[in-house]
């Protein structure tokens, strides 16, 4: 699927690319079919300096500065163009000037026929677009007098243009005009007016840091494009702007000229280091800092010398790009390429066009488009720039599909891996459920043993001591089987009442051993603070009845007591557990003070007592009395939310 884009997507360019170019020269060819013939003479007069060239002519301003401007006055002989048979047609005649430039008043044959603002001491004028000329029949001499169209101006530029004139029927030149009027100026400024949005949206997202370097590259270059274009169309520009419109003339042809090789070598990776970097920007900055120095004095040769080196690197960019297209055979790289070419040929006519260079070729050729394209004072810069949008939306629609291909591989992969993870964490779950469970059954298991040594066991002494005494009934006795079996039952099934208050529980337990062990020579006694019901987790409420029944359990059976005193006091945050007794005291190896690791070296009932403590999250201590021992349990309290 992606391929089908990627082929869709060179096709469409290629389609765009045919159609402009087809449209073109159904243009061209169209212009062509019409018959105009070239004026290639003049006599020219320039700061009272007369002579006669042929056109175009360009002649160099010498010893100008930047306040002056320069006069001149040059003269059409249409004799060779209009001949005594043509005075019978009905067309009218008219002439066109592909561009005026210093614009002017225009006579012919010495009348005024009309007049464009030329620069003066107080602005600049340059008409950089077609002028129509309509010639009226009365005015023109029909009986072999000389036909004389004359032009009188002034500019402000380092140099003279002064253009070649077109003569042909009416109808034919206003077509040929109006064609070319849109190509080069209405056409030019709304692609340039596009290309300044997209410039700016491009350097947006740039900044925004959702897009790469490239996009506020080609920002950069889309902006100092259509910026340059506009100030060099400009026709109007007053004295006291002049140097500052000048100045940003450079600067943005500095900018343009340096950052388009760098954007086409970064494109077939091969960037500039640092050092050349800094040297083509300093270069690129040069002209404009030698104009602030020099004015008017050095602007010949910044035209003539400056641009050419810049446009040597621009041209070692675009070779590097060709070799780049044929190694990797991409698309966007070939259209670029294509593209670069455009322009580096587009740059290099209007390099000869702006030095006058271009007249040292000789080129005479039959059609007058080839005239308009070739040798006449026209820039074309501007129009790389529309093949550079559309090359530079091929581009970002590549990488556009490059990156969505890249996140469904991407995303294929996370989904692998997750599917990985997945039967990894159903491993690791069923291992932990099957640790879980073993230890779960090794819990319960010491649980249930724990619960039967202190719970049973403590009840089973107790009947023990009674049997030895024979205070036991066979009816007595069986009842305490009895209970001791019920005890085991709850053990076992885990349900333990433990929904009433702690000091009930304590109360009654104590109440039914010291029925069990009235005939034993033992003073049992016990004070229970029942001044607020305190209900405990039921956990922890089991805890604390087995934590007293095996000290009451070790204090007949072990420390042989004679005296036993169970307390229970409570507090707002603390509820304790005290059993005192006046037996023979803990065995000297055993000093328990918290719980930990001494504990076990005690038997099988103070380990039970410490690990039930600790799950309860209680602290018991031991200490000797003056006789016997007193155990103290502390168990913190948690209020209800």
């Amino acid at each position: 699927m992606a391929s089908f884009k990627k082929q869709l997507l060179q096709w469409s360019s290629l389609i765009l690319f045919g159609s402009i170019l087809v449209l073109a020269l159904a243009v061209f060819h169209t212009l062509s079919g019409y018959n105009l013939q070239p004026i290639s003479q003049a006599h020219v007069s320039i700061d009272s300096q007369a002579q006669s060239v042929t056109l175009p002519h360009f002649q160099s301003i010498e010893d100008r500065s930047e306040l002056s401007h320069s006069t001149a006055r040059f003269t059409f002989k249409l004799n060779e163009t209009l001949s005594p048979e043509e005075k019978a047609s009905d067309s009218a005649r008219s002439l066109i000037f592909f561009q005026a430039i210093n614009g002017g008043d225009f006579y012919i044959n010495g009348v005024w026929l009309l007049n464009f603002p030329t620069s003066d001491e107080k602005a600049r004028w340059a008409w950089y677009k077609p002028t129509l000329l309509q010639l009226p029949n009365a005015l023109l001499h029909w009986d072999g007098r000389d036909n004389e169209l004359t032009v009188v101006n002034s500019t402000r530029e380092p140099f003279w243009l002064i253009p070649r004139a077109y003569l042909g029927y009416s109808h034919d030149v206003r077509v040929v005009y109006e064609i070319l009027f849109y190509i080069t100026h209405v056409l030019a400024s709304a692609t340039h007016f596009f290309a300044l949005l997209v410039g700016f949206f491009m350097i947006g997202a740039w900044s925004s840091k959702s897009s790469g370097n490239s996009y506020g590259i080609v920002g950069i270059i889309t902006i100092s494009w259509s910026s340059l274009y506009a100030l060099a169309m400009w026709e109007y520009v007053p004295l006291e702007w002049h140097k500052t419109w000048r100045l940003s003339g450079y600067l943005l042809e500095g900018i343009l000229l340096a950052v388009l090789p760098l954007h086409i070598l970064k494109h077939c990776h091969r960037p500039l280091t640092p050092s050349q970097g800094q040297c083509l920007a300093l270069y690129a900055a040069s002209a404009a800092i030698l104009y602030a120095l020099f004015e008017g004095q050095i602007e010949n040769s910044l035209n003539i010398f400056w641009s050419l080196p810049l446009l040597v690197v621009y041209l070692y960019a675009v070779v590097q790009l060709g070799f780049y297209a044929l190694r990797e055979k991409k698309g966007s790289s070939t259209a670029l390429f294509v593209q670069s070419l455009l322009t580096i040929f587009i740059g290099f006519h209007d390099y000869l066009i702006l030095t006058g260079l271009i007249h040292t070729f000789d080129f005479n050729p039959s059609s007058w488009m080839a005239y308009f394209f070739v040798s006449e004072h026209v820039y074309f810069i501007h129009l790389g720039l529309p093949f550079m949008l559309i090359v530079m939306a091929q581009i970002w629609l590549e990488e556009r599909m490059e990156y969505m291909k890249k996140i469904a591989s991407n995303n294929q992969e996370l989904e692998r891996a997750l599917i990985e993870k997945e039967r990894q964490l159903k491993i690791s779950f069923y291992n932990e459920s099957k640790l879980q469970r073993q230890s779960a059954a090794n819990l319960e298991r010491e649980r249930i043993y724990q619960d039967v040594h202190d719970g049973i066991g403590s009840r089973l002494i107790a009947t023990l001591f009674s049997a030895r005494q024979g205070v036991l009934t066979p009816v007595d006795m069986e009842a305490q089987i009895k209970s001791c079996l019920d005890d085991l039952r709850l053990i076992i099934n885990t349900d333990v009442d433990s929904t009433g208050d702690i000091q009930s529980a304590i109360f009654d337990y104590c109440i039914d051993l010291e029925s069990k062990i009235s005939s034993l020579d033992l003073d049992f006694q016990y004070d229970i603070d029942d001044t607020h019901a305190i209900h405990l987790f039921p956990r922890h409420h089991m805890n604390l009845l087995r934590i007293l029944q095996e000290l009451l359990a070790n204090a007949i059976k072990h420390a042989r007591a004679t005296e036993i005193l169970v307390e229970f006091q409570q507090s707002d945050l603390m509820i304790e557990l005290m059993v005192t007794d006046n037996g023979i005291g803990l065995p000297p190896h055993i000093n328990v003070q918290a719980p930990g690791p001494s504990t076990t070296q005690g038997g099988r009932g103070l380990q039970g007592i410490a690990l039930r403590t600790l799950q309860s999250g209680a602290i018991y201590t031991a200490k000797p009395v003056s006789q016997g021992t007193c155990i103290h349990i502390q168990m913190p309290l948690i209020s209800a939310p």
